[in-house]
């Protein structure tokens, strides 16, 4: 069956403690593609993000579903965990394991669990966002072949599988 993406660019959160990624990467994205940008959450109600399409939030249940509508995901962490080695969020998993393409915001150590520009692609700049967004917008084969390889690593090592067996080997 093939999913019918209808979504151009997709966030889903909050806005609430992300003032650095909303300002490099959604609020840039929102000047250059307006409408084309998706907004699903809570917080969203500012007048920079207004040119947005923006919904409210769904169910955990119907993440998947809403991911699989999107040609590219942005994942933005938290401010304060940026520069904390290590500190993902369940974007950076949940995308991925949906088969979904994700461009996120730079956390440190973000490397140990998807390779940068293979498997994720990284920015840090409202140059990079608009260049990035371009580029895979109007690159379909290249898009899906990230997300293929991201879907696999997650399959592989990232699934809650995975975190219990941790956890029991820690604890």
């Amino acid at each position: 069956m093939k999913i019918k993406r209808d979504i151009d660019i997709l966030f889903v959160g909050t806005s609430k403690g992300r003032s650095i990624g909303f300002k490099n990467i959604i609020i840039p994205a929102i000047k250059k593609f307006k409408k084309r940008v998706t907004l699903v959450g809570w917080n969203l109600s500012n007048h920079e993000l207004s040119e947005a399409t923006i919904l409210p939030p769904v169910p955990w249940f119907k993440l998947n579903e809403l991911f699989n509508r999107a040609k590219i995901v942005i994942n933005i962490h938290v401010d304060v965990n940026r520069k904390r080695a290590g500190t993902f969020n369940y974007r950076d998993f949940e995308t991925p394991g949906s088969g979904a393409f994700i461009i996120s915001d730079h956390v440190e150590k973000m490397e140990l669990c998807y390779k940068p520009k293979d498997e994720i692609i990284m920015v840090d700049s409202p140059e990079e966002t608009i260049e990035s967004l371009n580029y895979y917008l109007n690159n379909e084969n290249e898009r899906i072949k990230i997300a293929n390889k991201a879907y696999l690593r997650a399959s592989k090592e990232h699934t809650i599988y995975h975190r219990a067996k941790i956890f029991k080997k820690t604890f």
